[in-house]
């Protein structure tokens, strides 16, 4: 038999327009509760999805990633919980008379026996370094097949200069943050 990990847990369920948030709180008998919340999408409302979620003394989240839809809860929310977001072929619920409450309390059901892989998502410091570095990329393209105007910051990073800065910043974060390998094929390389 499982045993329950995560005895507070959340399980979310992102869509494009809101999201669908079931906690389930285990007692000392292995009894789960269900308190579901549904909220929208910009940035008032996963505030208060965040309070919603503290106030319930919730700290462990579990969501899909969802097409890129995840990004912007997961940012909100990273910051005071421990947010696992899984691959959706972990967390798909079984066929049948599927809502979106249904959804998000079987996430949580599968999340408190912790039985969910987490994709992996580097920290914010890598995150901005990578952002940094594909606009660079996209901004080497001809002046035609750009998508927006030149933000001020833009001839730092461009040319041989620019792209020493780039490295050398991905080798400060790799020697205080402890990159995996595979994130350490850095700046210009491949």
């Amino acid at each position: 038999m499982l045993s329950i990990k995560h005895f507070v847990c959340c399980g979310i369920d992102v869509h494009k327009k809101f999201v669908a948030a079931t906690i389930a709180i285990t007692d000392y008998r292995s009894v789960t509760s269900y308190i579901k919340g549904r909220f929208a999408t910009f940035n008032s409302d996963l505030k208060a999805l965040k309070k919603w979620l503290l106030e319930h003394n919730c700290t462990e989240v579990c969501m899909e990633s969802t097409g890129k839809y995840w990004i912007p809860v997961f940012n909100i929310l990273e910051d005071s919980c421990h947010v696992v977001v899984a691959n959706p072929k972990y967390v798909r619920a079984i066929k049948g008379q599927k809502t979106d409450d249904k959804d998000s309390a079987w996430i949580a059901d599968l999340f408190k026996f912790d039985i969910v892989p987490s994709n992996y998502i580097p920290c914010k410091e890598i995150l901005a370094l990578r952002e940094l570095f594909r606009y660079r990329q996209k901004t080497d393209w001809p002046p035609q097949q750009r998508e927006k105007p030149f933000p001020k910051f833009h001839d730092c990073i461009q040319g041989e200069a620019g792209l020493r800065v780039l490295r050398s910043l991905w080798k400060i974060c790799i020697c205080h943050h402890g990159i995996s390998d595979r994130d350490r094929s850095g700046p210009g390389q491949r």
